[in-house]
């Protein structure tokens, strides 16, 4: 795929501008970005899950649980202990899918949208 050439002129540079330009092809650029923004959305996700799993152990430690009408206290402290144990098992697996993942971070972007710039600009 032949990438046009800019149709502006040569880009005005400012004191904190760097010269070199990026050029990628449309495609290319989808990819990185869908990959950069699953990787900033499974680090959101991973704090909300901590601050899940918070919410649902202060309970358990601290409140007492009475006896309801069909529904037992051990019951609903069970209940709050399930959702713990099964909150602490995302927080394991999305910490491993983060920690296993590709380097996502702005500066790694940039980088390799350069080298596949580079490479665009040797086909031509």
């Amino acid at each position: 795929m032949k990438i046009p050439k800019l149709k502006s002129h040569s880009p005005v540079t400012h004191d904190n501008t760097e010269k070199d330009l990026i050029i990628v092809p449309p495609s290319v650029l989808d990819d990185k970005l869908r990959d950069f923004e699953e990787h900033q959305k499974m680090r959101n996700k991973l704090l909300g899950d901590v601050a899940l799993a918070v919410a649902l152990i202060i309970p358990v430690l601290t409140a007492t649980f009475s006896d309801y009408p069909y529904v037992a206290g051990a019951t609903l402290r069970g209940v709050f202990l399930a959702g713990f144990i099964f909150v602490l098992v995302r927080i394991a697996y999305g910490g491993y899918k983060l920690y296993h993942a590709d380097g996502h971070a702005r500066v790694d972007l940039v980088e390799s949208l350069q080298e596949d710039s580079r490479e665009v600009k040797k086909k031509e």
